[in-house]
């Protein structure tokens, strides 16, 4: 039995020791903190209950992350829709749905559009052609170009940027439209609209996040004869003729190992790479933070499962019942903040946008910074990215960050461990 060490218990980490266990490999996975998830993960919050760190959404266009939650068996602790339907409001409570109405694609997408009231009818009519030649862009064609830039080209309204461009582009890339890959984007756009009704839909979490990714992918890489090493962290890489033929942690000294998978972040791997770092792995990632704010409340006045914003700096309103979640995406204005100036502007920002809503109504607030919650997947990061193999001999890249053509999501890095896992898997069919 080959035997495999992953590194690192995130999503790309828990991915690749599910594949690679179910298919009869002896795994060791080595997480250097006490829990599994990386930055996907749940945690008891003052005798409140459990709570995530940040909030996730899936999209029917996740072919990955919902075959990993088919194999694990908790796809059902998300709520599914059929097609795309979502609450926007404005400031002042002006809402709007965007909805595929209907089941008949794609002109149900088309009647999202058309009934779409944040758009003046320019803006849809423009909106529509965009989407019609869509199935005819050329990602290879936009390498060099930022989202903004690509989309003014068919639509340089600001309206129709704030109003639905930037919902999508901070919800998918955690990015500014002036600095996300234009590429990137089409790639993104063609998966979520021209694959059908189901894509464009959104699946929100029903339950917290431990529980849903990780607790299940657990209990199957113990059942099927692996090991979990939680704090114990890597701290060097030993090599010998481009081959790594050791492993130094906290805890111990591996050498009897067939493969490793090593999904830690690029500025952990640099680190324990020692002095033998390759050039495609010798730059730096630029970063974009996520602020995320709990908020306990007394009464619940909101009614839709969640809502997006137009024109604030909250992006999304997630309602759990006793509390909501309020997230803001590529949060560089908020996350140097205090956490009480940090709440102050959430409270502020929901009398604005909800009416209904008060301070009064405020009974605890948990403030949740990740000033490096994914890379910024601009023109030079995607090009630098196609430059990292997948393999050097018998040490494999997993991660958000590698080469998935994805920006840094949930998708992107169960994707990456998947590819791994398979490429492992299929290098042993042989």
């Amino acid at each position: 039995m080959k035997k495999i060490i992953v590194i690192g218990g995130g999503l790309a980490g828990l991915s690749s020791a599910v594949y690679l266990s179910e298919a009869g490999f002896k795994v060791k996975l080595l997480e250097a903190s006490p829990k599994l998830g990386g930055r996907a993960y749940s945690f008891d919050f003052n005798q409140k209950g459990i709570v995530d760190n940040g909030q996730h959404l899936l999209m029917g266009s996740c072919k990955y992350a919902i075959d990993y939650l088919k194999k694990i068996d908790t796809l059902d602790k998300f709520l599914p829709q059929e097609k795309l339907s979502m609450t926007i409001r404005e400031r002042g409570g002006i809402e709007h749905r965007l909805e595929a109405a209907g089941n008949l694609y794609p002109l149900n997408l088309v009647n999202a559009i058309i009934n779409y009231g944040a758009l003046n009818s320019k803006s849809k009519l423009k909106l529509l052609f965009f989407f019609l030649k869509l199935k005819f862009v050329n990602p290879a064609h936009l390498e060099t170009m930022n989202a903004k830039e690509w989309l003014a080209k068919i639509d340089d309204a600001n309206e129709s940027f704030y109003s639905f461009w930037d919902l999508i582009i901070n919800a998918t890339m955690n990015s500014r439209t002036e600095t996300a890959s234009a590429s990137t984007l089409a790639v993104l756009l063609k998966e979520i609209f021209l694959k059908g009704s189901y894509a464009s839909s959104l699946l929100v979490p029903e339950s917290d996040l431990s529980e849903i990714f990780c607790h299940k992918a657990m209990e199957m890489i113990l059942k099927n004869g692996g090991e979990i090493n939680l704090s114990e962290r890597v701290l060097q890489f030993n090599f010998q003729n481009h081959r790594l033929f050791e492993i130094n942690t906290t805890d111990n000294t591996y050498s009897d190992f067939d493969y490793v998978v090593t999904t830690v972040p690029n500025y952990s791997l640099k680190k324990i790479y020692n002095k033998s770092l390759p050039p495609y792995l010798d730059w730096e990632f630029n970063y974009a933070p996520i602020v995320t704010t709990h908020i306990w409340l007394r009464n619940n006045p909101f009614k839709e499962k969640f809502y997006g914003l137009i024109n604030s700096n909250m992006h999304w309103l997630f309602n759990h019942g006793n509390y909501v979640t309020t997230v803001t995406s590529c949060a560089d204005d908020l996350v140097d903040l205090s956490k009480d100036d940090i709440k102050n502007n959430a409270v502020g920002e929901l009398e604005k946008y909800f009416p209904e809503f008060s301070l009064s109504l405020v009974t605890d607030v948990k403030v949740i910074k990740e000033k490096r919650a994914t890379f910024i997947p601009d023109a030079e990061t995607e090009k630098r990215r196609k430059e990292i193999p997948g393999n050097t001999d018998n040490l494999y890249y997993a991660g958000d960050w590698t080469n998935t053509g994805l920006p840094g999501t949930i998708e992107g890095a169960i994707k990456s461990g998947r590819i791994a896992a398979e490429n492992i898997i299929e290098k042993n069919r042989k």
